[in-house]
């Protein structure tokens, strides 16, 4: 087999105290020609005292600043300069299991058709890495779907819901640059949006079913994953580009569309129901659901709330 780079990108915004947690789990994979690219999305904490302290002692970590642009602009500034034939993107506060990156490596030499390997991940609360969970809400419930397809499959999928957190995924370099970059408005789901924008692409995913590959994703009170109400609306923003992109896809037969379609109103209709029984909207909030919703969908939707309430 060959032993092709792997470009592994942490952006990294005040997280000194998981910083070398992060790191060490990289350090320490089986698989050792990587490059570290570690993108400073302008922190205030001693992140960059953190990082050249370890960059000091292996040249294989990369230190880039940037004013604070948020995670999907840091993310880009590692693609820019990376220089491997495999990405593996790495939140801050994260782990890797120590074979993840090598069993993900031989995975795609074998099989050139692979555009992402992703693996499993688990959940574990901050201070107590002895036990893991299958989902973010701290139960055995697995949410992530074992992909072995392109095209419609996983369209039909990505239509539902995401199908794995970014840490899962090793990209080929040559198929991500077919994407291009994260949405830089993104500012949470962003990582769904970029699968998205791979299945339209027509890429193949590969769930890779070997038990000693694994990301870990560290639960706490800053993790960006726990502000429900952010991330419903930026769903309805993704759901718009769902939307979008169906009726402009080549290599789905008009069925296969309307079945897409159906699938992603309803979806939608549930999520601003949600957002409407739980929160309390802003003016600015409730413009932003029309714009990327529909007025017609946004009416029916609170209508809909209204006649629930007046039934209890």
């Amino acid at each position: 087999m060959k032993n092709p780079l792997v470009t592994i990108i942490i952006p990294a915004y005040n997280y000194q105290i998981f910083l070398p947690d992060t790191l060490t789990s990289v350090l320490e994979q089986k698989y050792q020609n990587f490059e570290i690219i570690v993108v400073d999305d302008g922190s205030t904490d001693k992140s960059k005292d953190v990082i050249a302290e370890f960059k000091a002692k292996d040249p294989r970590i990369r230190y880039f600043y940037q004013s604070n642009g948020g995670l999907s602009a840091a993310r880009n500034l590692g693609i820019k300069n990376a220089m491997g034939e495999y990405i593996q993107f790495l939140d801050a506060d994260d782990l890797l299991s120590d074979l993840k990156i090598s069993l993900q490596v031989e995975h795609m030499e074998k099989d050139a058709n692979i555009d992402v390997s992703y693996t499993m991940a688990y959940y574990f609360v901050d201070g107590s890495k002895e036990k893991f969970y299958k989902s973010i809400t701290l139960n055995q419930n697995e949410w992530m779907p074992r992909l072995n397809a392109s095209g419609y499959e996983v369209l039909e999928m990505l239509t539902k819901q995401n199908i794995m957190p970014v840490n899962s995924a090793l990209i080929r370099a040559s198929s991500l640059r077919k994407i291009g970059f994260f949405n830089v408005a993104m500012k949470s789901l962003e990582d769904w949006d970029f699968w998205i924008s791979g299945a339209f692409k027509g890429f193949y995913f590969s769930f890779l079913t070997v038990e000693e590959a694994f990301a870990l994703i560290r639960v706490h009170k800053n993790s960006m994953s726990q502000n429900r109400k952010k991330m419903s609306g930026y769903e309805v923003i993704v759901r718009k580009r769902i939307k979008d992109l169906i009726k402009s896809c080549s290599f789905i037969n008009s069925d296969q569309k309307k079945v897409l379609e159906k699938s992603n109103l309803r979806h939608n209709k549930i999520i601003l129901s949600g957002l409407f029984k739980e929160s309390k909207l802003s003016l600015k909030e409730c413009l932003s659901l029309i714009k990327n919703a529909g007025l017609l969908q946004f009416l029916a939707s609170y209508l809909k709330m209204m006649n629930d309430n007046r039934k209890k």
